[in-house]
């Protein structure tokens, strides 16, 4: 082990000898620096899987990481790092979540399912009992489990988050595509949460936080509550009023915004409510 550790600490002084003040040109697959201090968190001297491409890999050394990329013929393997050519894992085989998706009498037919393992790539769904089949995305796309179609890599927010959790400590949390859902790893595996209604996620704290985030397009349940019972809106001039378990939208006067901590509407005094 210890073998390792001094391979690694010499690769490192090579190619900050090398690289460390020289402009690389920018790369598809680049982290940032917060987002490989947050893979590395916990982890020194070790090679751990790139989140988003198998033919790279990441070095964690103490405070962050350095990305890397294996021959254009080889991928990481965690078998045998940092790599070979044979992977550990065929991205082009579908996993047993998105067969059931493909098999489900609610899916349209060629509906286009995201790939957890390869940002790359993507799954088409072509009948029931039929494995899906494995499509690549044009160079320089990711393809956006959002959009359902491969755009530029900014756009398409991708993150292949199967791997998101490989040697992470559980309740890890990182950010999802809304604003009120995220991961969680546990046992190594990813999990995908949702954040109450009337919070949202913060990626800084890594928890769900009180208030209702831009695209949050969720509405409350009224089952088991009260009549009269209100419930914050996204629009800080609405709220929702439960009558009989039904919801209904209400809306506070011209000047007021609606308080969900007292459950009543506000003089807007201070101009806190801009919403349009």
């Amino acid at each position: 082990m210890w073998q390792n550790k001094v391979f690694l600490v010499l690769l490192i002084c090579c190619y900050n000898a090398r690289f460390g003040n020289s402009q690389a040109s920018p790369s598809p697959n680049l982290l940032t620096d917060v987002e490989l201090k947050e893979l590395c968190q916990g982890i020194e001297f070790q090679y751990i899987a790139h989140p988003s491409n198998q033919q790279s890999y990441i070095i964690c050394i103490p405070g962050g990481g350095i990305e890397k990329q294996c021959d254009p013929s080889n991928c990481f393997d965690e078998r045998k790092p940092p790599c070979s050519t044979t992977c550990s894992a065929n991205t082009n085989v579908p996993d047993q979540k998105t067969k059931d998706y493909c098999n489900d009498d609610d899916t349209p037919l060629l509906d286009r399912v995201a790939n957890d393992k390869d940002c790359d790539s993507y799954f088409i769904c072509v009948g029931k009992n039929v494995d899906p089949l494995a499509q690549k995305c044009p160079t320089n796309q990711h393809f956006s489990e959002k959009h359902k179609t491969c755009m530029s890599y900014h756009e398409a927010n991708c993150a292949a988050n199967s791997k998101w959790c490989k040697n992470r400590r559980d309740n890890t949390r990182f950010p999802k595509d809304t604003c009120y859902e995220y991961y969680e790893c546990q046992e190594e595996i990813t999990l995908t949460k949702t954040c109450s209604y009337g919070e949202h996620f913060d990626k800084d704290l890594g928890q769900c936080v009180s208030g209702i985030c831009q695209d949050d397009k969720r509405v409350p349940d009224c089952k088991n509550e009260k009549d009269g019972f209100r419930l914050r809106h996204s629009k800080c001039y609405k709220y929702f009023v439960c009558l009989n378990q039904a919801l209904f939208e209400a809306q506070c006067a011209n000047g007021y915004y609606f308080e969900s901590d007292r459950g009543v509407c506000m003089k807007d005094t201070y101009n806190v409510c801009n919403d349009d």
